[in-house]
């Protein structure tokens, strides 16, 4: 049977396990489902693989590639989250059963399965719904509930491996007697090893392109047909209201955002957290350069391979820009769609992974391998498009509001990269304040998906260029012609920086302006239930020093394209720089040289000595 109630953490995974490798191996012959509810399904189910495993000549074929087995796997691992919320406790008896890599091989088995025989999924689409929670009654036999039951069993498995995400972060921060934390340390590493394998990041590729291949036409077919209804119908109604089918539309968004969401984050905290395994086994201290265990260093290059070869980034970049809009989220809202909030936080752990490459990688490994992965196909316009969206989202542009009754427009085809318009301007729901103030995770302040999406942008051309630079006058050598070949391989063409530059900068330095009001007026947090004083300034000392970067990019190789264009740059990047230093403790919140960061009078200096040289 599955895990049964009240039993322990790791009785439960232990079985989890043993239905995993049951449903890969096609295992038709499972236990009973995990409730009482389900029973009558599965018995219907039972009848139904009968006659697709007895054909009419009465000889046994090849198992229905999903059936009970599935079903009770899925279950099993419902019922431990609800019974027991991913810790730290997870990362022993996770690593101890090889769920990781099971639970990839059976994610690819799955996907296999969609892709060969559709139909199987609805077959099991009534018992996915009773033990993984569907909030509402599916349209049984339609097209669309095959793809629901599979968006099901593809979202579960992937939220394993964000639970085991979980176990790993938890696990590798444990504070607690020397004991202890090297207990938890331990399988803490070991899973990340998991985790970070060729095998589980092509696994969750593979996902997040079948979300782009199978769920956003159907996504996209929605809204334009919402938006052909015109008038107030045309937003998404919630779940469990209006026609069955259309609450489903949403139910299935949901189940396909959440993919995004689960791979999303398993791939950010295996990259930001990677240097954690640097340091010393008790979790304290700072290692340097000549400390750097190998073991660890060889684990965060074999990421960087896992990554390059299994192409996650690529596939989540591509699904971000493609993405459907998600429902509408009304100004003053408390709460969340599951589609938008899942979205949201997937754009923002998309972006973040993309600024940890040079963050976190980068100083350990070089720059050179984080700037391969982050000018791969789609990661790069990914990156260009959030300029794009912050130069539209400036205060001038920004005092329409959009037409549209979604959230956002589609983020792909034209309209993500780089259409013109109202409706392309502010897809990305990092931008738009009525989605973020709810959305604690994010501490309802835009500045955060600020820092996230400029320094995806930013940070690895402003790291090349820094090497690059020259004394007035001085000869350009090969190394410093190769550090600026590859910064400009990172960042748009000349003319369209020098356009998109001060735009951006004039949005930012809005945002941070009204944050440091807010702390200087004691007014910290005020907006969302995630923030607070020490995240925010840190945050917004993360937004200023990418201001100052995005002020040496453009003086550095798009300065002759528009001289007023630098200009302006450069003085909303001192004028954010000024008003960081003006709130008490905000200029404080980098000390010069901590990770590589400046002081705020170098950064100043920095903009005011590149000023004075272009006007002399």
């Amino acid at each position: 049977m599955a895990a049964a109630a009240g039993s322990s953490l790791e009785e439960g995974l232990g079985r989890f396990r043993e239905l995993i490798d049951a449903a890969t191996r096609n295992d038709p012959r499972s236990d009973e489902p995990v409730n009482r509810r389900a029973r009558g399904a599965g018995r219907l189910l039972r009848v139904a693989l009968i006659g697709r495993l007895l054909p009419l000549g009465g000889f046994a074929a090849q198992p229905a590639l999903v059936g009970a087995a599935l079903v009770n796997c899925l279950g099993c691992f419902s019922t431990i989250r609800r019974q027991h919320p991913p810790s730290a406790d997870w990362a022993k008896p996770l690593l101890q059963h090889g769920i990781v890599p099971a639970a990839a091989g059976l994610l690819k088995h799955v996907l296999r399965a969609h892709r060969q025989s559709p139909g199987d999924f609805g077959i099991i689409a009534g018992m996915l719904a009773v033990v993984c929670g569907a909030p509402s009654a599916l349209v049984e036999g339609s097209t669309a509930d095959q793809l629901y039951a599979a968006l099901t069993a593809v979202q579960e498995l992937t939220a394993t491996f964000d639970a085991a995400a979980t176990a790993f972060a938890a696990g590798i921060t444990i504070a607690g007697g020397a004991s202890a934390v090297a207990t938890f340390r331990a399988a803490a590493c070991g899973l990340w090893g998991q985790l970070a394998a060729p095998a589980t990041l092509q696994a969750l590729a593979d996902a997040v392109r079948w979300v782009e291949a199978e769920a956003w036409p159907a996504e996209h077919a929605m809204a334009a047909a919402m938006a052909g209804a015109g008038g107030p119908a045309q937003q998404a109604p919630a779940v469990g209201q209006g026609p069955a089918e259309t609450s489903q539309d949403v139910q299935r968004q949901g189940r396909a955002l959440g993919v995004l969401a689960s791979a999303a984050c398993v791939v950010r905290g295996m990259v930001s957290r990677s240097d954690s395994l640097l340091l010393p086994a008790e979790g304290a201290g700072a290692a340097s350069a000549g400390s750097v265990p190998a073991a660890a260093a060889a684990r965060q290059r074999s990421l960087l391979v896992a990554l390059r070869d299994s192409g996650v980034l690529s596939a989540l970049s591509a699904a971000v820009l493609s993405a459907p809009p998600c429902p509408n989220v009304a100004a003053g809202a408390k709460a969340l769609e599951e589609a938008t909030a899942a979205m949201t936080i997937a754009q923002y752990d998309v972006f973040s992974t993309l600024w940890s490459l040079s963050r976190i990688i980068a100083p350990g490994l070089g720059l050179s391998t984080a700037t391969e992965l982050l000018a791969a196909p789609d990661v790069q316009p990914l990156c260009w498009a959030a300029l794009e969206q912050l130069a539209a989202a400036a205060p001038a542009a920004a005092a329409g509001s959009s037409s549209s009754s979604r959230t956002g427009a589609p983020g792909g085809g034209c309209g993500a990269r780089g259409a013109g318009g109202e409706a392309g301007s502010r897809w990305l729901l990092l931008l738009q304040p009525h989605v973020i103030q709810p959305h604690s995770d994010l501490g309802g302040q835009l500045v955060f998906g600020y820092a996230s999406m400029m320094g995806a942008a930013l940070d690895a051309p402003a790291k090349w260029l820094r090497g690059s630079q020259q004394p007035p006058g001085g000869t350009r050598c090969a190394d410093t012609a190769a550090s600026l070949a590859a910064a400009k391989r990172l960042l748009p063409p000349p003319r369209r920086l020098a356009v998109l530059a001060a735009s951006c900068a004039r949005t930012v330095c809005a945002e941070v302006e009204a944050e440091l009001r807010a702390l200087s007026a004691g007014a910290a947090a005020s907006t969302g239930a995630g923030g607070g004083s020490t995240r925010v300034r840190h945050a917004c000392s993360s937004v200023v020093e990418q201001l100052v970067n995005l002020a040496l990019i453009l003086d550095t190789v798009a300065a002759d394209e528009s001289l007023p264009d630098l200009l302006e740059t450069c003085g909303w990047a001192l004028r954010a720089q000024v008003a960081a230093m003006a709130e008490g403790g905000s200029g404080a919140a980098f000390r010069e040289g901590e990770e590589g960061h400046m002081s705020p009078a170098a950064r100043a200096a920095q903009v005011v000595t590149a000023l004075a040289f272009k006007l002399q």
